[in-house]
C-alpha cells in the first residue's frame, strides 16, 4: 500500500478470447488519507476513514481528460480493487455485462452497477452509445473527496468520463482542481 500498484494482464494459452474488444481499459480503485500538499500519504486511513478515492491513482478532475471511444465500440473494463473498501462501480447510460471474476469466465450477467470487494478483479463490457458518460463509484463520499465538488458540482473522486467521438467535448474545466467547492456552510480550505 505504500508503493506502486498496477496490473499485468496475462491471458492463458488454453483460453482464447472469442471477442476482441475495441477499447480495453484497466481501472484500479484505491483510497487514501492525505492532509495537505507535501504531507505524507497514509494508505491505511485516519482512524479507518479515507478522504481520497482514486482510479489509477488519480481523482476524476486529475485524470487528464476523458477516455475516448466511438459509438458501437465494444469497451472492456478491467476493474481491480487494490484498496480496503467496497466500491459500487456504475456507468451512466449503459448496462454493463460482467463476463469474468478473478480471472475466471462467469455466465454473462447484465447489470447497471458492479460491486467490487477488496482484492477482487472483474471484467465488464459495454457497447458504447453516443454521448459523454460518467463512470463512478455509487457511494457519494467516494466521488466527493473530503466533501469537495468540482466545476459546476462535478465529482472529484473515484470517477472517469467516457467520451464518444462526435459528442460535444467535455469542458476542460471539468478536469481542473481550480473549481473545488466545499459543501454549503463549510469554509474553503
Amino acid at each position: 500500500m505504500m508503493g506502486l500498484v498496477g496490473a499485468i494482464t496475462v491471458l492463458p494459452r488454453s483460453q482464447r478470447q472469442s471477442v476482441k474488444a475495441d477499447v480495453d481499459v484497466m481501472l484500479t480503485m484505491q483510497q487514501w488519507w492525505w492532509e495537505a500538499e507535501g504531507a505524507l500519504v497514509n494508505p491505511f486511513g485516519n482512524d479507518g476513514h479515507f478522504g481520497w478515492f482514486t482510479i489509477n491513482g488519480r481523482t476524476g478532475e486529475a485524470s487528464g481528460g476523458p477516455i475516448d471511444i466511438a459509438a458501437g465500440d465494444l469497451v472492456r473494463l478491467r476493474l481491480y480493487n487494490a484498496g480496503q473498501g467496497v466500491h459500487a462501480m456504475h456507468l451512466h447510460g449503459h448496462d454493463q455485462f460482467r463476463v469474468a471474476k478473478n480471472g475466471h469466465a462467469v455466465p454473462v450477467v447484465r447489470q447497471t452497477t458492479q460491486s467490487i470487494s477488496p482484492g477482487d478483479f472483474f471484467l465488464v463490457e459495454f457497447v458504447a452509445r453516443p454521448g459523454n458518460w460518467l463512470f463512478h463509484c455509487h457511494f457519494p463520499h467516494h466521488t466527493a473527496n473530503r466533501m469537495l465538488s468540482g466545476w459546476r458540482g462535478s465529482p472529484v473522486g473515484m470517477s472517469r468520463i467516457f467520451h464518444t467521438a462526435g459528442a460535444p467535448p467535455v469542458p476542460p474545466e471539468y478536469f481542473s482542481d481550480n473549481y473545488y467547492l466545499p459543501p454549503p456552510g463549510v469554509p474553503p480550505r
